[in-house]
């Protein structure tokens, strides 16, 4: 939809001319939709908005679809393109033309204003599912700026674009987005095509600047051709992998200082395991980077193997952890109690998810809830759900423990939640 209203005013006459152009209120809004023939016309008519909107905050809204004459993206090798320059900016080529029309805005912009600083630069690039089963290809961009000296007051420019596009071959092969890209969401690339676990390395190599990655990996790659891959600004990573593949050589190889979230979902090959049966790529991930985890999600995965509780030492800030379709024992639930010197492991966790996970018991989970309690560590929530082998205790015993420690539990439909009434 494009909302133009201003423009269509000052068309009626020469008095309403006058008044509009006189007014910068009404130029405060922009919403348009491009094809690849109004490009052109679109970069004039927000420019023209800029200039009429004088010192007013201002946001432009600009949404771009592919004609129905636009090539479909050749075949080609995605890491071959990301972050590559294209040799012809005025060319409709999928994945370019609507970066180089925000960056021609932004320009624009800090010559209307030059002195507004921007606050807020973001890149989004990410696969979705449509309503029909395909797959699109969604780039997204964020850019606002205020003037110097106003505080916290509303940003005086904002300027938002999309663009959504059929997947015909893959992602789209001339992405000169690379640094510039703070969201990656490539997750759903599984149904369209592919992509390995060294292609999966090289795409973050390209992206510096990711603050939220979100992978699949269809097929395993070792080794890989990186020593260590640095991303300095990534708070949240989401690792997901076919059944099979390892995604550990892919952990074994990123250093993130500052991430905050971590997701792994995917089973733990057979293949590559040393002759013990552990899988260690997590445990030395989170003790080489030391990454100040506040929450950590982990499916279809075997908490016995991937040393969960060793792992776990090494992240003292958490403060979510949540197991779903996974296989742990008492022994685990145990070690959240206290590790092996006797203090208290975990000592910011508050919330604790068991998720259709096999082989507890609901007696330890009370061990646990009261050792955690007597250290002044205690959970704010814990859930347990659709868990089938669990024996759910709702005995008065059971409830003169809860009551002891303030908690209260409530049963849904074979599905526990065990919390800290506010």
């Amino acid at each position: 939809m494009e909302v133009l209203a201003p423009l269509q005013l000052s068309h009626v006459c020469q008095s309403w001319r006058s008044i509009a152009l006189s007014t910068p209120g009404l130029w405060t809004y922009a919403s348009l939709s491009l094809s690849p023939t109004s490009i052109t016309s679109g970069m004039e008519l927000m420019r023209l908005w800029l200039s009429r909107a004088k010192a007013r905050a201002l946001l432009l809204d600009v949404e771009f679809t592919d004609g129905p004459d636009s090539d479909p993206p050749p075949h080609g090798d995605i890491i071959m393109h990301i972050g590559r320059e294209p040799l012809n900016v005025q060319r409709w080529v999928p994945g370019t033309t609507v970066f180089h029309f925000v960056c021609g805005l932004i320009r624009f912009a800090h010559s209307h204003r030059p002195n507004s600083s921007p606050f807020k630069t973001e890149s989004h690039l990410r696969t979705q599912l449509t309503e029909c089963g395909g797959t699109v290809l969604e780039e997204k961009y964020y850019w606002a700026a205020r003037e110097e000296g106003l505080g916290a007051s509303p940003s005086p420019i904002e300027i938002h674009a999309v663009r959504r596009a059929p997947i015909a071959f893959g992602i789209e092969v001339q992405l000169p987005l690379g640094p510039a890209v703070t969201l990656l969401d490539l997750a759903k690339t599984k149904i369209s095509f592919q992509l390995t676990s060294g292609e999966c390395a090289a795409i973050l190599t390209a992206c510096p600047a990711l603050a939220s990655c979100a992978l699949h990996v269809s097929l395993s790659e070792a080794p890989l051709p990186f020593d260590a891959l640095h991303l300095p600004l990534l708070q949240r990573l989401s690792l997901s992998s076919a059944d099979g593949v390892n995604i550990g050589n892919l952990l074994d190889i990123l250093v993130t200082p500052v991430l905050t979230r971590l997701e792994l979902l995917g089973g733990v090959p057979d293949e590559g395991a040393p002759a013990d049966g552990s899988w260690t790529h997590l445990s030395r991930f989170v003790r080489r980077c030391s990454p100040p985890l506040v929450q950590l999600d982990i499916q279809r995965m075997d908490c016995l193997v991937i040393g969960l509780v060793a792992c776990l030492r090494s992240c003292p800030s958490l403060n979510q952890l949540w197991l779903e379709d996974c296989t742990l024992d008492d022994s685990v639930l145990s070690g959240l109690s206290s590790d092996v010197t006797d203090s208290s492991l975990l000592p910011e966790l508050r919330i604790l998810g068991l998720v259709s996970t096999h082989t507890f018991n609901m007696q330890c989970v009370l061990g646990m809830l009261k050792m955690r309690h007597a250290r002044g560590t205690f959970l704010q929530e814990l859930f347990i759900i659709d868990c089938g082998n669990t024996p759910y205790d709702t005995s008065p015993a059971t409830e003169d423990v809860l009551t002891e420690l303030d908690m209260v539990m409530m049963t849904v439909m074979g599905s526990v939640l065990i919390y800290q009434p506010s």
